[in-house]
């Protein structure tokens, strides 16, 4: 099981799997909306519209490696591809705002929340499915949620996220 554990000062959210730090999200700049690093990997994640996109730091600015679209805000239905794999996303439950996500009739995750007062997204991947997938699959929840108010909503908000965002691997100048 996938949760975003709390922010610490900088910003930064753990990714955490069954408690254990296994990935970060930090807010970026412009229109970086995060960076993340999952298993020694940088990714850029970033929000146009209703996309969300995914690519490792060095790719082209134009690559997208990761790819999800909300395709009807009312019915809360996305479309997802995952580096050329089209992802079937199926909502499972409308209260909770639960998803299942399948391809090629199998199952690879379903989504949760930790509940109480503060709830946060939870993924529930299947074992085979790579981490930098779910971590994304992960951060597709958090937009889905509409979380934008709370210290995990700056990633998905596309928020001022500090001097450098660690998004792009250069300086990034002095932050306010």
């Amino acid at each position: 099981m996938l949760e975003l554990g709390g922010a610490d000062a900088g910003g930064v959210l753990p990714v955490l799997r069954d408690g254990a730090p296994v990935a970060t999200l930090r807010a970026g700049e412009g229109e970086v909306t995060a960076a993340a690093e999952v298993g020694g990997q940088r990714w850029v994640y970033t929000r146009r519209g209703a996309e969300l996109t995914a690519r490792r730091v060095g790719d082209p600015e134009d690559a997208v490696r990761l790819r999800a679209r909300r395709t009807s805000v009312w019915k809360g239905t996305w479309a997802v591809e995952l580096e050329g794999l089209a992802v079937d996303v199926a909502n499972t439950s409308v209260w909770r705002g639960t998803r299942r996500y399948s391809a090629v009739g199998r199952r690879l995750a379903d989504s949760g929340s930790t509940g109480g007062w503060t709830p946060r997204p939870t993924l529930d991947p299947d074992p085979a499915l790579p981490l930098e997938h779910a971590v994304f699959l992960l951060w597709v929840e958090l937009a889905a949620s509409h979380r934008v108010g709370d210290g995990a909503g700056v990633l998905v908000a596309g928020a001022d996220g500090g001097a450098d965002g660690g998004a792009d691997g250069g300086g990034g100048g002095g932050g306010d």
